[in-house]
């Protein structure tokens, strides 16, 4: 083990030569500093944190002595402070996370408690609406696993050998305790937790891996304890696969760590790294606090700023950029510069706060980092398709934005059972949504739906003449067959049957009317005896037998006379060609005597 420890740190001697410029592949946007601010033991700034709103505008969020500081990043050149909010004391530690549209604050060595701020505001303000100091006072640290939604509070004054946790999912303005035990590793300095298992850096007792699934009994999964170049554990941070930690030691002259941690029962350290601005002169930097996005680690080092190693190969990291906060340096005494990195704005702005020089606004020259997902207010836009007002027995769709994470549906303000982007509606109502991503709210338009109810015609008869009620338009049946042309208002019937008819109202709306008997009287009960009418149904022709003298006329059903014609003799032929298909009416006239019969064409 001596031997690779010593060719570790020649070769870290090799990679790092002396500080000969202030940055590598960064460049510096903008800083935030206010010569003014109070100071804590003749420091102004602490940690640092980022927060993206549901218009994709970035912010920072600032740590000092005596404030919390909200900075809008709209325009990363031109840092703009929103506000600046007291916490009561004046302190050297403050640290941040957020979770949703909120962020909550804790600072050591303070009577605070725990600040909770809403962002849901920004860019116009930020107000806190909450300072819980019930549970504590003092609190070094705080986590949130965002997935479990569950905020971890380490190194309190009320329980400093082990976390206060809270359940944030309910209210986030009013955590709900859910845990507060004891830990075998004892002070909790930091932590990371993901899918609720923790990463406890418990600092000279080392590194502790805890089950928090019950929040009352952790279970112990794993140790790191007797590591090369093991100090003060203080911090870590995992890759995406969970396969592996970074962890720092907050001890001069320590190198950085990278853990394979697939199996928590045997931890391994699987390369040793580390910032070395000053070598090959002096070499003991002392590493802060690490984050890690795609397979870059970005660590924040006292006196070296923010240092970025690729970590794609965990036995082999490389350093390939840096920016240094804290120029005029000679040596690696002491604990002051870089105190906080944030690396998870979708842009890929790098945020570095220093405890001199407030906060760096930097950006990467060479190394393209994958955007990441930017929370977004789904689209307010109701679309229909088709038509918001419709007749009763239809329906049309409401389609809201299919990005949404989830969507709940009212109807007149009562919650409905529907959750897909688009329903099928038949009601009248005020149809609304409400859309959700990730912390993302937005009420959407109303739509007004208006659903008709047909006007079923009535039917009345006088003087040989059957009269619908009033619509737009008429159709009338015979037996329930479509009268043809019989599109008026009224009808005469020339034959005995079951009429109706079926309308559109004034709304579009068609209905049809009950049926109506209409008897048609004849001169006579049946043909005479010998008088044939045939083929009915027929197709291009009939042909009618008669004897004696007499004439036909053959009508549609409106009483149109298309065919009109004496008998030449007993037996006459009828041409049927031309007419279309359906019922008509022939009348046979005889010695003063009518005979009606019904003929279909087909």
């Amino acid at each position: 083990m001596r031997s690779f420890l010593l060719l570790t740190f020649f070769a870290l001697l090799a990679f790092h030569p002396l500080h000969a410029q202030q940055s590598h592949n960064m460049t510096l946007l903008d800083r935030y500093d206010v010569d003014t601010l109070p100071e804590s033991i003749g420091y102004a700034y602490n940690d640092c944190w980022g927060y993206t709103d549901c218009d994709a505008r970035e912010y920072a969020i600032l740590g000092s002595a005596s404030y919390m500081h909200f900075l809008d990043l709209a325009d990363p050149t031109n840092i703009k402070e929103i506000a600046a909010i007291p916490g009561g004391n004046t302190t050297l530690w403050r640290e941040m996370r957020t979770f949703g549209q909120r962020a909550y604050s804790v600072c050591d060595n303070c009577s605070e408690g725990m600040m909770i701020f809403d962002l849901s505001q920004l860019p116009d303000t930020v107000v806190k609406t909450n300072q819980i100091s019930s549970f504590f006072q003092s609190c070094h640290t705080i986590f949130i696993d965002v997935e479990a939604g569950w905020l971890y509070a380490a190194g309190t004054n009320t329980t400093n050998d082990g976390l206060f946790i809270f359940d944030l999912n309910a209210d986030p303005d009013n955590p709900v305790l859910i845990g507060n035990t004891s830990l075998p590793g004892g002070y909790v300095h930091d932590m990371y937790v993901r899918g609720k298992i923790g990463y406890c850096s418990h600092g000279n007792n080392g590194y502790y891996v805890y089950d928090f699934s019950n929040p009352q009994t952790p279970i112990l999964l794993g140790t790191l304890t007797d590591y090369p170049q093991s100090g003060y554990n203080h911090s870590s941070w995992m890759t995406d696969d969970g396969q592996y930690m970074v962890l720092c030691d907050e001890t001069h002259n320590r190198s950085v760590k990278m853990l394979d941690v697939s199996d928590l029962s045997d931890i391994q350290v699987t390369d040793l790294f580390r910032s070395a601005l000053l070598g090959p002169q002096d070499t003991a930097s002392i590493a802060h606090n690490p984050v890690i996005r795609e397979h870059y680690a970005f660590v924040s080092y006292y006196h070296d700023g923010v240092q970025v190693f690729d970590i794609s190969d965990p036995y082999d990291v490389k350093k390939v950029a840096w920016y240094d906060t804290h120029l005029g340096n000679n040596n690696y005494n002491g604990f002051e510069g870089c105190w906080g990195v944030y690396a998870f704005l979708p842009s890929g702005l790098i945020l570095g706060s220093d405890m001199n020089n407030g906060l760096y606004v930097l950006q990467l020259d060479s190394i393209f980092l994958d955007p990441l997902p930017v929370p977004l207010n789904p689209s307010a836009e109701i679309q229909l398709t088709g038509e918001a007002n419709f007749c009763e027995g239809q329906s049309v769709g409401l389609v809201a934005d299919s990005n949404a994470g989830s969507i709940e549906w009212y109807m007149d303000g009562e919650l409905m059972e529907q959750e897909s982007p688009q329903i099928e509606v038949s009601a009248s109502g005020v149809y609304t949504a409400t859309l959700h991503d990730e912390y993302c709210t937005t009420q959407s338009d109303p739509v007004m739906i208006q659903v008709f109810v047909p006007i079923v015609p009535s039917l009345s008869f006088a003087n040989d003449t059957l009269f619908s009620s009033p619509a737009l338009s008429y159709q009338w049946f015979l037996d329930g067959e479509p009268i043809n042309g019989a599109t008026g208002p009224f009808i005469t019937p020339l034959l005995s049957g079951l009429y109706s008819v079926e309308t559109v109202d004034t709304n579009g709306c068609g209905a049809v009317s009950e049926e109506f008997l209409v008897t048609i009287n004849s001169a006579a009960e049946g043909l005479p005896e010998g008088w044939k009418i045939y083929p009915n149904p027929a197709q291009d022709q009939i042909i009618i037998e008669i004897s004696g003298n007499g004439s036909f006329t053959l009508t549609d059903l409106l009483g149109r006379v298309l065919v009109e014609s004496v008998f030449i003799s007993s037996v006459s032929q009828v041409n049927l060609e031309y007419l279309s298909k359906g019922m008509y009416v022939l009348r046979l006239q005889s010695e003063g005597k009518t005979w009606i019969e019904k003929i279909e064409i087909r």
